[in-house]
């Protein structure tokens, strides 16, 4: 049993310190391929993981509750997240999961390398560089709700290569289970008490990404008691039917240029102050 279901994942680290997982080729998992717990000092290398596009949960690496984790030279073609980071559902049941840095790798097919859903026992500074998606859904996104927040950040990305991925950026602490909102990220959202286990993302750092045939450029998507703090963009290139989306969000870019098919390349919503600069070449 893996989380409640009859199917099992390939291999799970568990409270292990200065491990290495290397050199293997993971294909039709029945659930997630590798699941990292618990641990600290671990180096995930040269793996190569393969599945249906159609499979369910069969996400790439899960990184949950760890610590001082090294990810590079990944091949990844997954029916789900291709790289998931997490730290559990409920409030203090869980160390936090930081000092992540994932490099030099390939996502294909799934839905991105996301930081969440389950961040209840907060995320610390996670770190992505040199890293190409090609068709998958999302490429960089944090997701995270007022049932299993907690404080999220950094992300620092850069040098990221994105082909027909949905939407490049996509960052959101109102998660309900959907992978984004587009055409319904402008709408007010109800203000609610802050809480033990309220979202609150900042410091999201991203630079020199390049996103061609993207549907949404770039969605924020924060709450009125928690809105995302500290994003900075810089060196962005995103070519898209849609634009910029964001509500309850403060931040700038510079050197931002995303060309729409339809619509303005940004709207804003309720408490959104964010600004892009495009820059002059």
């Amino acid at each position: 049993m893996a989380n409640g279901v009859p199917r099992p994942w390939f291999v799970e680290f568990n409270e292990v310190t200065k491990g290495k997982i290397e050199q293997l080729h993971l294909t039709n998992s029945p659930m997630w391929n590798i699941v990292i717990r618990n641990s600290t000092d671990i180096d995930v290398n040269h793996v190569k993981i393969t599945n249906p596009v159609t499979s369910p949960n069969t996400d790439g690496m899960d990184i949950v509750s760890s610590r001082n984790i090294t990810v590079a030279n990944m091949d990844i073609h997954t029916g789900d997240d291709n790289i998931a980071i997490k730290s559990g559902l409920v409030n203090g049941t869980a160390a936090a999961s930081k000092d992540i840095t994932i490099h030099d790798s390939i996502m294909r097919d799934g839905h991105g390398i996301s930081v969440g859903s389950e961040t209840a026992n907060g995320i610390g500074k996670v770190t992505l560089s040199r890293v190409t998606f090609l068709n998958t859904e999302n490429g960089v996104r944090i997701k995270s709700a007022r049932d299993r927040g907690n404080t999220i950040g950094p992300l620092i990305a850069s040098h990221l290569t994105m082909t027909n991925v949905n939407t490049p950026i996509l960052v959101t602490n109102s998660y309900s289970g959907q992978a984004g909102a587009q055409g319904h990220t402008l709408q007010p959202i109800e203000t609610a008490p802050v809480t033990a286990s309220t979202p609150k993302i900042k410091g999201i750092i991203i630079s020199d990404l390049m996103a061609t045939k993207a549907t949404c450029a770039m969605i924020f998507s924060g709450l009125p008691e928690s809105p995302i703090q500290d994003v900075v963009l810089h060196n962005i290139r995103i070519d898209a039917s849609y634009g910029v989306q964001a509500r309850y969000v403060a931040g700038k870019g510079d050197n931002v240029r995303v060309s729409v098919k339809q619509g303005p390349t940004l709207e804003k919503g309720p408490d959104a102050t964010l600004q892009l600069n495009p820059g002059t070449d």
